[in-house]
């Protein structure tokens, strides 16, 4: 007599097995995040201006031809199809504006261009078209972006955007504080202690001088 075989019982028909994982069904963020590693690897230069420059913040300014030193080079590149300059800028009264770009006239001056060192001086005509002004374009992190007055990217002092080297021949009282000793270089502030020895000692200078000259 033969045993019964349990038979397993057949699927049904309805039940929905489990689901592979494929790329096309991820979030767009997701497959970004998971793109993002292998493209900056395999393209460097192209990450620097694809990922990093969306994360800056433009500035448009229209600069006073009449207030330009000299412009020097730093790079030669088509920014959205458009020939592009990148460079620093040199204002007569001595500051130093890095990284703007100014659109080039055309394609055979950018070809120009592109052959400069770093550093080098870009010649006027690549820049000065017989304006007025001369537009630049600044690029900083930020959240917000808009046009700027030229006076706002002056007024700018040891910034991002601008380096004010100031009058030279000049200090302020409070630059001679570190000398003194008499600024907390952790806070700024003035210090209690030393400011009352150097209050004691004029003081003391002050009455003896009323003793001697009486």
């Amino acid at each position: 007599m033969v045993d019964k075989i349990d038979k397993p019982d057949a699927p049904s028909p309805y039940a929905v097995g489990g689901t592979t994982e494929a790329k096309k069904d991820k979030p767009r963020d997701q497959q970004n995040q998971e793109d993002l590693p292998t493209f900056k690897r395999q393209n460097p230069n192209l990450y620097r201006e694809k990922f990093q420059g969306e994360l800056g913040v433009s500035k448009t300014v229209k600069v006073p031809l009449d207030q330009i030193d000299k412009i020097l080079f730093r790079r030669a590149t088509p920014y959205h199809g458009v020939p592009t300059a990148e460079a620093n800028l040199v204002w007569k009264d001595g500051r130093t504006t890095e990284g703007v770009s100014f659109r080039i006239k055309n394609w055979q001056d950018f070809l120009k261009i592109k052959n400069l060192k770093q550093g080098e001086m870009i010649p006027p005509p690549f820049w000065n078209f017989g304006g007025e002004e001369l537009e630049i374009i600044i690029v900083k992190m930020g959240t917000t972006s808009g046009s700027w007055d030229v006076r706002e990217i002056q007024k700018q002092d040891h910034g991002p955007w601008t380096i004010d080297h100031g009058p030279k021949g000049k200090k302020k009282w409070r630059d001679y504080g570190p000398l003194l000793k008499l600024f907390d270089p952790s806070t700024g502030r003035i210090r209690p202690g030393i400011a009352g020895l150097y209050f004691l000692g004029l003081v003391t200078i002050i009455l003896l001088s009323l003793l001697i000259f009486k």
